[in-house]
Order: structure tokens, then sequence, then C-alpha cells
């Protein structure tokens, strides 16, 4: 896939239109992907299986999995989104099936929380103190739940 598209200049309509597609999902794409792509002239690299449909189809698989075990169903269901197409032009209308039901029930999760007090998402902070100035708290490791 990537190397047809570095030499054609071609993507075809079915898959994902770059990193911005991706953007809904993972705010910080657009930034990693200002970092650069000479890795990307690595052949031992590009020529790994997830950079082929497949591959990526199975990356965004598994994806959509760990946002919906994160309850991160927003997230998962932009991703979903962006899955049908590519079951559609395989014709792997199991997998397309499976993932509209799958769809249907992630809408309904988020409808859930849309409800009041239903969900509650914290931040995990773990702060390490190091240096003479903290004294007998030096080298010690706290833990804050947000």
């Amino acid at each position: 896939m990537y190397q047809r598209a570095k030499h054609d200049d071609f993507v075809p309509q079915y898959l994902p239109l770059g990193f911005r597609a991706f953007r809904e999902i993972a705010p910080a794409v657009c930034e990693d992907a200002r970092i650069g792509t000479s890795w990307m002239e690595d052949e031992s690299v590009t020529d790994s299986n997830e950079f082929t449909e497949n591959g990526l189809m199975n990356l965004m698989e598994r994806a959509v999995h760990s946002l919906r075990d994160a309850e991160l169903y927003e997230m998962a269901y932009r991703l979903m989104l962006l899955l049908l197409p590519m079951y559609d032009h395989f014709h792997q209308y199991d997998k397309l099936r499976n993932t509209s039901v799958e769809l249907v029930k992630t809408c309904q999760s988020i409808l859930d929380c849309q409800k009041p007090g239903t969900r509650q998402l914290g931040s995990f902070y773990r702060i390490g103190l190091y240096g003479q100035v903290f004294g007998e708290q030096n080298g010690k490791n706290t833990s804050s739940v947000s």
C-alpha cells in the first residue's frame, strides 16, 4: 500500500486519506506527522505487514477493541466509520456486518454515557521528587487520581 502510494501518488478511495482522517481520534497525529517521514525511506520498515491494507485494518480493529475497553466510545465510533468502506471494498461482508452491529452498540454506549453521572473519566499522575531540595522526600514517588 505505502509503496504504491509513494510511487504513484495514488491512494484508493476506500482508504482513509492520510493522517488527517485520524485527527478526531488522536489529535496528536498532526504533530506526529510533522516529525518527518525520513523513517519511511527504510525499506525494512515499510515492507512489514503493517504497511499493507490488511495490516492497517488489523491495527485499526485492535485499536477499536482497546478504545471500547477503555470506554472511549466516541473515538471507537470514529474509527469504525473509517473501517466500513475498507470492508466494503474488499467484500468482507462478515466484518462489515459485525462492525455495523458493534457500531450500534457503541452508539448506545455513547448515549448511556451522556446521562449525568454515568461516566467518570479521571487522570492519573505519578510524581517523582528528586534532589536535595526535597529533603526526606527525595526519590519518593507519589500518585494522584483526579
